[in-house]
């Protein structure tokens, strides 16, 4: 009797989660090559990106679910893939109908040679971005570092960092990753998850490690309401003053002749309503002002302004 409710309970949660997972199932294969795959970035989500072929596990788990066996929801073998659409020619990468943020260094064929262009693709949620690649005779090292600024809400801020992988053919996958929780009122409050992976691969007849390690940063930060822009002379004395939304200052800031230096004042509301204003003083060795805006979603946006000091 235990074990037909165990069985039935299983169908039931099985019946529930196809629908949701049938892109999963359909791009799901047999791959045993996995450790020879690059890991080249992360595409970020803030749910569980569930690619567990839950069908395929059923199949195979049932009897042992009537032979009274243990059985583990979480075994590797039923972690399916979600392959990306990739367009070559523009070196673009996309996972559609699911929504995320993606970080990644691909590699994409050109006409001469297969995988010799190597490609940045960053979302415009991924604020102080940074990547480089260390190459030696037998060995490459690619670091990316990514941060993603949140406004706090009533619900928690999460991140998804799920790694993303490139076969040797080319092809591109995202695998489902581990998650991490910030509560909404933890104004400052930060945490970093790092996805790395090793591969040993071959290049014109000589072996070489590929070692990749991404590293990246949920930070909670109050979103601006308004941001004040003011053009001081070598007195401390205010020539101007202007006033902008977020996200909408000018792309270049041409300060008058007279101006020394420029205070841009960031007007924000903590969770209580109070109002709180930061400062930050741009002298003529300054060449842009970096402010921020919230969108729908809540992800904070980094905006460069530049700044044409006139001589």
């Amino acid at each position: 009797m235990i074990k037909r409710m165990l069985a039935l309970w299983l169908g039931v949660i099985i019946m529930f989660v196809l629908p949701g997972s049938k892109l999963a199932r359909m791009e799901a294969e047999e791959y045993e090559n996995d450790n020879f795959d690059r890991l080249i970035g992360v595409f970020v989500t803030n749910e569980y990106l569930d690619l567990f072929d839950y069908e395929k596990y059923y199949n195979d788990n049932m009897a042992k679910l009537f032979d009274g066996e243990t059985i583990l929801m979480n075994d590797s073998a039923y972690q399916g893939r979600l392959y990306a659409i990739v367009d070559a020619q523009n070196h673009n990468i996309t996972f559609p109908g699911i929504e995320g943020t993606l970080y990644a260094c691909a590699q994409f064929p050109t006409p001469e040679t297969v995988n010799n262009f190597t490609a940045l693709q960053t979302d415009e949620a991924i604020s102080e971005g940074d990547t480089s690649v260390h190459v030696s005779d037998d060995e490459v090292t690619i670091t990316m570092n990514g941060t993603i600024y949140a406004s706090p809400d009533s619900s928690n801020v999460s991140m998804f960092p799920n790694p993303v992988y490139q076969s040797e053919d080319g092809r591109i996958y995202a695998m489902s990753g581990t998650g991490t929780f910030l509560g909404g009122d933890l104004i400052g409050s930060q945490v970093t998850q790092t996805v790395e992976k090793k591969v040993n691969i071959t290049e014109n007849g000589k072996s070489k490690n590929v070692n990749t390690v991404i590293k990246m940063t949920l930070a909670v930060m109050l979103p601006p309401e308004s941001i004040a822009i003011a053009e001081m002379d070598k007195n401390n004395a205010v020539l101007s003053r202007t006033e902008h939304t977020p996200g909408m200052l000018p792309e270049t800031l041409k300060p008058l002749s007279e101006t020394e230096f420029l205070i841009v004042e960031v007007h924000k509301k903590n969770q209580e309503g109070k109002p709180e204003v930061s400062r930050t003083l741009y002298d003529k060795n300054s060449q842009t002002i970096e402010t921020f805006y919230s969108r729908e979603d809540g992800i904070l946006i980094k905006q460069h302004t530049q700044i044409d000091w006139q001589k």
